[in-house]
């Protein structure tokens, strides 16, 4: 057979290709999420229980892809394409099996948290909503994705929010944590879920500049961004700490503050040019080290 008239050779498989599309189907922000989730029960004295986790990670899947292709086409943000083109193309070019995948995995979620108690239904409508709304069409008024530390907050915010709420409907392992403890554990992981979000930012900072999207690194750069950010790691771990002390979780809380510290500051040192998804599945990396560990 002639040169021309073979059929294309198979593209090898290789880790690193694995890896990459891996990210794009947002394995990391599952990951993620699961992570928020697990650092959340482990620091109010629960259990993590296999329902939260699916749910929590379902939830950073199914929004995550989400955000990326829009309900619509119409919806799609141009910012997108430039900052991530790779990333981009493979999702478009499958849209409607990623909006189904999305979708399925939104439903898969909602059922996981549904069978820890049916209330739990009413957080996933909240949370399309709020991807809907903060990645909205562009137009003359400033989307909250465009809004300086607005942009960070509300994923931390969100995340963190998440995690806590299905921590506290996991399995008490001692006394049950009071609200007010509850919510001094969720300010500090909304403190690391936001610093997180602004680390993420330092991937499209040029396209953030040239779309008008005001972001930390987009305007002050990449040094100052991983100072702000690693000021609010040490900012969340005191809070922790703090709270760990009054609480009987000082243990816990300190494996996983100094757990989340040692492998951020290590990212900080490396400073690869390509911080996303690592970021994303550190988190992952932290909550099982902290399982291992903690008493």
């Amino acid at each position: 057979m002639s040169e021309a008239g073979r059929p294309p050779a198979r593209a090898r498989w290789s880790l690193a290709g694995a890896l990459e599309r891996a990210g794009h189907l947002a394995l990391w922000p599952g990951l993620y999420f699961a992570g928020v989730y697990a650092g959340a029960a482990l620091m109010l004295g629960t259990r993590p229980s296999a329902p939260a986790l699916g749910a929590s990670f379902c939830a950073g899947v199914g929004l995550y892809l989400l955000d990326r292709v829009k309900a619509r086409d119409q919806w799609l943000d141009r910012a997108d394409a430039d900052a991530q083109p790779v990333r981009h193309g493979f999702l478009m070019a499958r849209r409607r099996r990623i909006r189904a995948l999305a979708w399925g995995m939104l439903a898969l979620g909602a059922a996981a948290a549904a069978s820890i108690t049916p209330l739990n239904l009413l957080l996933p409508p909240v949370g399309i909503g709020g991807v809907i709304v903060y990645g909205s069409v562009r137009g003359r008024r400033a989307r909250p994705k465009d809004v300086l530390l607005v942009k960070n907050l509300l994923p931390g915010g969100a995340i963190a929010g998440l995690g806590v709420t299905l921590a506290l409907e996991s399995p008490v392992r001692g006394s049950p944590p009071t609200l007010a403890y509850a919510a001094a554990v969720g300010a500090g992981l909304v403190l690391v879920v936001t610093a997180d979000a602004m680390l993420c930012d330092l991937d499209d900072a040029s396209v953030d500049r040239a779309f008008g999207t005001q972001t930390v690194p987009a305007r002050y750069g990449r040094k100052a961004t991983w100072l702000v950010a690693m000021a609010m790691h040490l900012g969340a771990a005191a809070v922790l700490l703090g709270i760990g002390g009054f609480a009987g979780t000082l243990g816990a809380s300190a494996i996983w503050a100094a757990t989340d510290l040692a492998v951020t500051a290590g990212l900080w040192i490396w400073d690869p040019p390509a911080l996303r998804d690592l970021i994303d599945g550190r988190l992952a990396l932290v909550g099982a080290i902290a399982w291992g560990l903690a008493p």
